[in-house]
């Protein structure tokens, strides 16, 4: 059985996409192009070696009309496939959910067990079109001359046929003013009838391993995409009964079918707070932030939630396919390491007093 034989594939793109035209089917095509030859067989794989209940919930919607029905079976394999990669085995399902079991077994001989709880959100076209049309922008950028690392905040956004290079040759004679002296400020703009941008010069220095712009950010979709994702999440753990006293940690993984629309700052202030302290090393992965007690609500630290062990962002990453980072809790009744996850992970390096201090681990 090839879930993602031509036909299956064929029939994706002509009965499927075709019912949802508002709902931006980059990945359906990127997923059925040559290119994702690798990660359809692995993902093909994964279904047909899963247990029987796993194995028929995936192929049922796999095979289903809904898109949405579609995408969350696929988000439910790519999220089990990083964990699998990390050493993971997916045992079967669980209430309440349903959950993904998995089980490993750790150097010391124990076996860890956990839940996968996996949520998937689908991005407009529209909104998809603004976030590649703004990646394209960033692309462009990364590599300008600076001494300091840029952001972009989008005050206004209009669907248009967009062109980057006048935006990039105006940023580019910014720079070379700022740099020669003969302009002061950290701030510059650009605006036309479509667009309104605001560039700004971050206090964090530009190393040729990194890209100049460290974080863009649309108009409100940030805020937006927070809220969507804090109430859908909190929902979904309070009506199905999720709380502290299981011992099992819960991961949960928010899926997109695009790019998420956060800057850094976003997503570890709703899960963290905000950071108390930020030691900057000197390269980007051993950055520290440090949480102490006065950062505000934030999911992790509440007690109602310490089953949350981690939290899994997994995105569709234009022509390059899905890509994932996981945020893991300090605070959880059973935190997970670093190694338990095939990706990049913001976890606990150490505790100063009662104050975690958490960095990226690759």
């Amino acid at each position: 059985m090839d879930l993602f034989s031509p036909a299956t594939l064929q029939k994706l793109m002509t009965e499927v996409a075709p019912k949802q035209p508002n709902v931006d089917h980059a990945f359906l095509q990127h997923l059925i192009s040559p290119k994702s030859v690798q990660i359809r067989t692995r993902l093909s794989a994964m279904v047909q070696s899963a247990s029987p209940i796993l194995r028929d919930r995936w192929t049922q919607s796999l095979r289903s009309p809904d898109i949405r029905r579609f995408f969350q079976g696929y988000s439910e394999v790519t999220a089990g496939a990083f964990l699998q990669q990390a050493g993971w085995t997916l045992t079967g399902l669980s209430d309440p959910g349903p959950c993904i079991r998995v089980e490993r077994q750790r150097e010391n001989g124990e076996i860890a067990q956990a839940r996968l709880m996996v949520l998937a959100f689908l991005h407009s076209t529209q909104a998809a079109l603004k976030g590649r049309a703004l990646s394209r922008l960033v692309s462009l950028l990364d590599n300008a001359e600076t001494a300091s690392r840029i952001s972009i905040l989008v005050r206004k956004w209009k669907a248009h046929n967009f062109d980057p290079l006048p935006i990039r040759r105006a940023i580019e004679h910014w720079l070379d003013e700022v740099k020669k002296g003969n302009q002061k400020g950290r701030y510059a703009h650009f605006e036309n009838e479509h667009i309104s941008l605001e560039f700004c010069l971050t206090a964090k220095k530009h190393r040729t391993s990194d890209g100049t712009v460290i974080f863009a950010i649309g108009p409100l979709d940030g805020l937006r995409t927070i809220e969507i994702v804090e109430s859908r999440l909190v929902y979904e753990l309070d009506r199905q009964g999720f709380n502290s006293a299981d011992p099992t940690p819960l991961v949960t993984c928010l899926s997109t079918n695009s790019v998420w629309p956060l800057s850094p700052g976003f997503l570890r202030g709703f899960l963290y707070g905000r950071p108390t302290s930020h030691l900057i090393n000197g390269l980007p992965h051993r950055e520290e932030f440090g949480f102490g007690q006065d950062v505000g609500p934030a999911l992790f630290r509440d007690p109602l939630y310490k089953c949350v062990g981690a939290t899994m962002v997994l995105e569709q990453t234009p022509n390059q396919g899905p890509s994932a980072r996981t945020y893991l809790n300090p605070w959880s009744l059973q935190a997970l390491a670093p190694t338990d996850t095939a990706c990049t992970a913001f976890g606990l390096d150490r505790w100063e007093k009662q104050t975690p201090v958490m960095r990226w681990y690759k």
